[in-house]
Formats: C-alpha cells, structure tokens, sequence
C-alpha cells in the first residue's frame, strides 16, 4: 500500500467504503472535528462507534455526491 494510512483512510472514504476506513483504525480511534460546538458533526468522536456515529450524522444533514479532500494535517 502506497502513502500513508491517513490518505489509505480517505481514499476509502472517498471510494464510499467508511466501513473499510473503520477497518484500518485501532479501536481507541480518536476523531476530533474543529468547528463551532452547536454544529452536530462538529467535536470528538471516539472509537469505531464514535467514528460511525461522525459519518451517520455528517450523512443525515448533508446530501453530499462528492468527497475530496484538498488538504490534511497530521499532528504526531
């Protein structure tokens, strides 16, 4: 696998298998999401079902056809 697990995990995202980018993460996942705290897909998300819950809600609000990513940032 080329890249790095972070580009594997939205290349799956992307690709529309979230359930493939879950396989990929240890289970104490950590997701945390910057934004104002009143926005429901905005905070911290943690674990798969943390995770799950992120995606269920970020697909219940928007009526996304596409996903890119223009830019990422990995603090170590």
């Amino acid at each position: 696998m080329s890249g790095t697990i972070i580009d594997h995990f939205f290349q799956c995202v992307v690709d529309g298998g979230i359930v493939g980018a879950i396989k990929i993460m240890t289970d104490d996942v950590k997701l945390e999401v910057q934004a104002p705290s009143n926005v429901s897909i905005y905070g911290k998300f943690h674990g798969h079902d943390g995770v799950r819950k992120f995606f269920a809600t970020l697909r219940e609000l928007l009526n996304t056809e596409a996903v890119a990513v223009r830019s990422m940032l990995a603090i170590d």
